[in-house]
């Protein structure tokens, strides 16, 4: 999932490295193990809301949710069998 739903628009997830407040990327994660230019795992404390740039999971951004926008097809139930 590459994007996150906040307040009814999608926003792009912020990879390791990229954030505006930034970590020492020279060395993984220390929550999730991403390395530098990769997402994190859903849920790890480092990853930054894109909107406010605090951390996603505890921000005030409270609706964030992940967007549908790279579902498996076969994961839907409107696939065709």
């Amino acid at each position: 999932m590459v994007t996150v739903q906040i307040l009814g628009a999608a926003y792009a997830r912020v990879a390791f490295g990229e954030e505006r407040r930034r970590w020492d990327a020279s060395v993984p994660c220390h929550d999730c193990n991403a390395a530098k230019g990769q997402l994190h795992v859903l849920g790890c404390d480092v990853e930054e809301c894109p909107k406010c740039a605090s951390h996603l999971v505890t921000c005030d951004c409270t609706n964030a949710e992940p967007a549908d926008d790279d579902d498996d097809a076969s994961e839907r139930d409107d696939a065709d069998p």
